[in-house]
């Protein structure tokens, strides 16, 4: 059964807005004058990745024209409770809730920590049951048995890959998180760090029942998002 919400009633607005003139005075402007549009980061990156999701489903342009952009075989999806002892999810953040067929999933970005203080990000899933559902009770527990964390394997070190602010949407039984992207590559000072410039990952993930009965998505096919792709699109959401 829904909780009840208590309405909150805002405040009646004016058809005019008061701005201040040179003289010191306040002029009266009508509603109906011009005003700058307003998006949101989460609405821009919704935008963005309906539209990447539409190019790659039509088979036009953007991420999905060529193996330009892809990852490649080096780069994979990995279970964080597979790293082993010393690894912990520090907190979530950015949760999102997704719909596939008749089951609701939340998603969210998974802050982790190895050992003596190297830090990543991962993103941890979840789907959602008729107890979680009704009553209040934690979700993403225990959240390393929910986190997945992507790595790149060069030729003589493992890195880690950042992955941040997860916006998914669905297309059929496949989902599509569209994930800011940052290497890491340890240094051989512990005093530096030297990381990749952010990007942007498309990933496609699919739901697959596991032990038990209950569900769990996969992560698997991730691929580059150029940087033109949103730069052509940027005039168009932001007005």
């Amino acid at each position: 059964m829904l909780s009840r919400v208590a309405a909150v009633k805002a405040p009646r607005t004016h058809n005019r807005r008061r701005v201040t003139g040179s003289s010191g005075r306040r002029r009266e402007g009508r509603e109906s004058e011009r005003q700058r549009p307003n998006m949101s980061r989460h609405h821009f990156y919704s935008a963005v990745l309906l539209i990447l999701v539409v190019m790659m489903c039509c088979g036009t342009g953007g991420a999905a024209d060529t193996g330009e952009h892809s990852t490649g075989p080096n780069i994979k999806w990995k279970d964080l409770k597979d790293e082993g002892e010393g690894v912990t999810v520090d907190s979530l953040g950015v949760p999102g809730l997704l719909k596939v067929e008749n089951d609701v999933f939340v998603v969210a970005e998974a802050e982790c920590k190895k050992g003596g203080g190297d830090n990543f990000t991962g993103i941890a899933s979840q789907r959602l049951t008729t107890q979680t559902a009704n009553t209040p009770v934690e979700v993403l527990k225990p959240p390393n048995d929910k986190t997945q964390v992507l790595e790149k394997n060069g030729s003589s070190v493992v890195e880690k890959i950042d992955v941040s602010r997860p916006t998914t949407v669905v297309e059929g039984n496949d989902i599509y998180m569209l994930v800011g992207k940052k290497i890491w590559t340890p240094a051989t000072n512990p005093e530096e760090s030297e990381a990749d410039e952010w990007w942007l990952l498309l990933v496609k993930g699919n739901v697959t029942e596991v032990s038990g009965g209950d569900k769990k998505i996969y992560w698997k096919d991730t691929t580059d998002v150029p940087r033109i792709s949103i730069d052509e699109h940027n005039d168009f959401l932001t007005g």
